[in-house]
């Protein structure tokens, strides 16, 4: 009888540098975002589709995706293992640091009570003390190692940035400010599609 074959496969490795997108569109359930190329070859989402998405620039070290599911654990005293494990809460997160700090789009998604107005000469951001919380999609896109004309990503449906804004100023340090796009569900969507997707193109 043969023994089986081992999975070692560069092609499956990925590395390199991606880009974050707020506010792209919201796929129906079973699709995901459109991905066209830009004038300058790389894939971005769609100009049409996310209409109003906004690029968050440069990150310090590049962005990292999280899914942590938290699991309850039931025993009987008859058995020494758990008998019965369920999923009671789900955390998915697109965490990382931007360094455009200066660019007011963006930190209109990053300030949770922040309003974003511009007139001749200046943008502002005014920060509110209100309860409501603005959400919207976020999407984490790069090309695969293996062939830059193919791409991972991860599309979160519903987020909010949990981490909110810091500002340096400072001769020696660069300004950065983390953030953390913490998903929602949306309970209207099929329960095996509330929360986003990860998804690779072949072809």
């Amino acid at each position: 009888m043969a023994g089986l074959a081992k999975n070692y496969n560069t092609n499956m490795v990925q590395l390199g540098p991606g880009d974050v997108w707020m506010n792209v569109e919201l796929p129906a359930t079973g699709a995901r975002p459109v991905i066209t190329a830009a004038t300058d070859g790389s894939l971005t989402p769609d100009g049409t589709a996310s209409a109003s998405a906004v690029h968050l620039g440069m990150t310090l070290e590049g962005s990292k995706f999280t899914y942590k599911p938290s699991i309850e654990e039931y025993h009987s005293d008859e058995q020494a293992a758990t008998i019965i494990a369920s999923v009671t809460m789900v955390e998915a997160k697109i965490e990382g640091s931007m360094i455009q700090t200066l660019d007011t789009l963006i930190l209109a998604k990053l300030i949770a009570t922040g309003t974003r107005t511009a007139g001749s000469g200046y943008e502002q951001i005014t920060l509110g003390d209100g309860q409501s919380l603005a959400t919207f999609t976020v999407l984490l896109i790069a090309p695969t190692y293996a062939d830059n004309t193919k791409i991972v990503a991860v599309e979160l449906y519903k987020t909010y940035n949990a981490a909110g804004f810091e500002l340096d100023i400072g001769r020696k340090k660069m300004a950065a400010s983390p953030f953390s796009f913490t998903a929602q569900s949306i309970t209207s969507r099929p329960a095996t599609d509330r929360i986003g997707i990860y998804y690779k193109t072949i072809t």
